[in-house]
């Protein structure tokens, strides 16, 4: 009878050894290959669910090791590079931001948050990694989609012509130099005919295969204006026209009509001479004193969990809106990312902020504080990489390096010593801005920060709104004025 006694008082202290050390088993993740279930290994720290990377590369045919202390795990399409307590993945020179950082239980025993399954996995595999529900995700293979890209020259502008195979919804973005196009759902191979377009205005068209599906750009060329799209009947692809320059219309020469003889009278019939129509012009958008806002997650992406009631994207939604309504007391108007509780990716975000031309942009994040002690919000702004050149790459939860930021970074900066100066003076802290590449950023034209506030464990703050509302206020109005 003592030694299920003892068993069981073993068993006791060493759940209450690992309680101390904020681990606990955890709901266990599924993966479905080939109707074939796999679970993840999960363990709970700090009221985190984190799963083993170990498990996950097994799984999905991947090799996982340890290099310089860091965890490289390796695809068929590239690496992704994991520090232990940062919440920043590493993908070919690119970074991709958590929700929670990584965590190294011991040598080789690595643990990642779930927005890892969704955001960086799908980068180095070639099959479609789908969520069935909550902690199931199901392996698809994913079919080629053939798109033909066809060119054409006019003198005013060039058209090109995309028809895939597989319809599948198209999305267009403006981006500083380039038009992008992105497929979804299918890998595309390109099948681009060999008409070259006229360099004036596309400087070229290319493909570029290192996003999850690829994507085609479009450079725009010393003449470039604008463009227009349109959809092809029953929705087979999409048209793009590229503009240069229109040139003012000119009005023909209009003999003036002979004055009639005396004794003429003139004819019912008789009309005044045609004017020439005035050619319509497509104008650029025009907008003013727009501020964009972004509320960081939304839809099924929540964001960080201090409890089963409070989420980041909840709060950062309430945020920007309380930002916008001190906005409507100024000369300027906030435009918000998104309004709802929807998700957007991150691409579509800064496209809205480049769409009405913002004369700043702000992504609202959060962290968690795992004291209930306030901390200050820190203030990032984008860094390019030495050497880098900013070629695209759109990916689920990562935008290439673009160079929207690179006529910015000084006044990006500027933003954000002054978003972080209020933080400061609020908190009490002396928090510095802080520098690295963030995919949100990149693609911005226009000053950009994320700013990242520090939710308690115990949840959201009332107070830690209040100040998070008239810091970022103040700065993005001392910044334009």
């Amino acid at each position: 009878m003592k030694r299920p006694l003892i068993l069981c008082l073993v068993a006791a202290a060493v759940c209450l050894v690992l309680a101390g050390l904020g681990v606990l088993a955890a709901d266990d993740l599924e993966i479905i290959v080939a109707n074939k279930r796999h679970k993840v290994d999960s363990r709970e720290r700090g009221n985190r669910e984190y799963y083993e990377v170990q498990d996950l590369a097994e799984i999905l045919k991947l090799q996982f090791g340890e290099t310089g202390g860091k965890g490289v795990l390796t695809g068929p399409r590239g690496q992704l590079q994991l520090t232990d307590g940062r919440p920043l993945v590493s993908f070919r020179g690119e970074y991709i931001l958590l929700d929670q950082p990584v965590w190294r239980r011991k040598e080789k025993n690595w643990y990642v948050p779930e927005d890892f399954i969704q955001k960086c996995l799908p980068l180095v595999l070639n099959e479609k990694l789908d969520r069935q529900g909550a902690l199931s995700y199901r392996v698809r293979a994913m079919r080629e989609n053939t798109v033909q890209v066809e060119i054409t020259n006019f003198p005013d502008h060039v058209r090109i012509v995309f028809r895939p195979v597989l319809r599948v919804p198209i999305r267009i973005r403006e981006s500083g130099d380039f038009i992008q196009v992105n497929f979804e759902e299918h890998l595309v191979v390109p099948s681009v005919s060999r008409t070259k377009p006229n360099t004036d205005i596309v400087e070229q068209l290319e493909f570029i295969p290192a996003d999850i599906f690829g994507v085609f750009r479009i450079s725009k060329g010393k003449s470039y204006y604008n463009f227009r799209e349109y959809d092809l009947e029953r929705g087979q692809g999409k048209v793009i026209d590229v503009y240069a320059p229109p040139k003012t219309a000119q009005l023909p020469q209009v003999d003036e009509p002979r004055p009639p003889a005396e004794s003429a009278t003139p004819a019912p019939s008789d009309v005044l001479p045609p004017v020439a129509e005035v050619v319509p012009v497509f104008k650029p958008r025009q907008f003013t004193n727009i501020v964009t806002l972004d509320p960081g997650h939304g839809g099924e992406d929540a964001g960080v969990r201090p409890n089963s009631d409070d989420l980041e994207k909840d709060f950062t939604l309430k945020v920007a809106q309380r930002v916008e309504q001190q906005l409507r007391n100024t000369s300027f108007r906030a435009v918000l990312t998104r309004n709802t509780d929807a998700e957007v990716p991150i691409n579509q975000r800064s496209a809205i902020g480049n769409y009405y031309q913002s004369k700043c942009y702000v992504s609202i994040h959060a962290g968690t504080n795992t004291s209930d002690e306030p901390r200050a919000p820190v203030v990032y702004v984008h860094r390019y990489q030495a050497g880098g050149d900013g070629a695209p790459s759109d990916a689920n939860a990562l935008v290439a390096w673009e160079d929207g930021q690179r006529s910015y970074e000084a006044k990006s900066r500027e933003l954000a010593e002054l978003v972080q100066s209020e933080l400061n003076a609020l908190y009490g802290a002396e928090g510095k801005v802080v520098e690295l590449p963030l995919a949100v950023l990149a693609p911005v034209n226009a000053p950009a920060i994320v700013v990242e506030a520090q939710l308690s464990a115990s949840g959201p703050s009332p107070e830690a709104a209040d100040r998070l509302v008239a810091a970022v206020t103040r700065g993005v109005l001392a910044f334009l004025h």
